[in-house]
């Protein structure tokens, strides 16, 4: 792959979705832990919130939207998955907001703003838009808090504006619960709770140590011990379900864990749920 290829793939992924019919505001149209606690906190707190999409770049919450479906993950649909390894996510970024006419669109928001940018997204998001955050001069930069999971990759030039995280986070108070992969956007409502309701807490350092006391003040959870099941063994289990009326992916899920004991990695999850719901309308293959 070239990349001339990206550039092409970028503008014919632009010309397609400013073709197609916008359905809802951003804020009504994401879903998930991680959109609900963005949403929660845009009205608690009276932030102003952005997304930051693979697919449309930065968009206000306001802004009606079309449907899309496009990932940076490698196992697609998008140019990570079509054009290869080279279309990384930095790459595929700065494809996108070129197609849309910009550049860096982010750092050019946060130089425009006197006050802080708090960014809360997953690790592959956080590469994704690295370079733009990167091109921010070190005085523009210092309005940046990046909130991670402790795990998380951050950047070399972004590490020492990052806030960690973990998942110590389900039991602090005031705190929303919920899964790893809607960490950050959970603990970004936790953080602008934190420094709203103590506005002395400026300094980054002095948030990022009053963090780490409020997580190191909590006994961790003791992870259950879970058994193994095929994804027939699931799937069936996922069917036996069918008639509660609850009956949707993160009930069943949490019922297959918490009540059955049953392991079962979310991203697998998905899968294995997709394929009970095609049983139920009648095109259903055993796994």
């Amino acid at each position: 792959m070239c990349a001339s290829d990206l550039e092409s793939y970028a503008r014919a992924w632009v010309d397609a979705v400013s073709n197609a019919p916008a359905v809802a505001q951003a804020r009504h149209l994401y879903a998930g832990q991680g959109a609900a606690s963005a949403r929660a906190t845009e009205e608690r707190c009276g932030v102003e919130l952005q997304f930051v999409s693979a697919g449309l770049g930065v968009i206000s919450a306001d802004e009606v939207i079309p449907l899309y479906d496009l990932t940076v993950s490698k196992l697609g649909p998008g140019p990570c998955h079509s054009l290869g390894s080279s279309a990384t996510p930095s790459a595929w970024w700065s494809a996108l907001c070129r197609a849309r006419g910009c550049q860096n669109v982010l750092a050019q928001m946060i130089k425009c703003r006197d006050d802080l940018a708090i960014v809360a997204l997953p690790e592959t998001y956080l590469a994704m838009i690295e370079d733009d955050l990167c091109s921010l001069t070190e005085e523009h930069m210092a309005k940046l808090r990046i909130i991670v999971a402790r795990k998380a990759k951050v950047p070399g030039r972004l590490r020492q504006w990052a806030i960690p995280y973990d998942s110590r986070l389900n039991q602090l108070a005031g705190a929303r619960s919920g899964s790893v992969s809607s960490l950050a956007a959970r603990a970004a409502f936790h953080f602008i709770s934190l420094i709203r309701e103590v506005p002395t807490l400026l300094d980054i350092d002095a948030q990022r140590a009053e963090i780490q006391r409020l997580l190191d003040a909590v006994t961790p959870v003791v992870k259950p011990v879970r058994k193994f099941a095929s994804d027939d063994q699931i799937l069936s289990a996922i069917l036996a379900m069918k008639s509660d009326e609850r009956w949707g992916r993160s009930y069943t899920l949490g019922k297959l864990r918490n009540e059955l004991g049953i392991a079962c990695e979310e991203r697998r999850f998905r899968g294995i749920f997709a394929q009970a719901e095609a049983c139920l309308h009648g095109s259903c293959e055993r796994l």
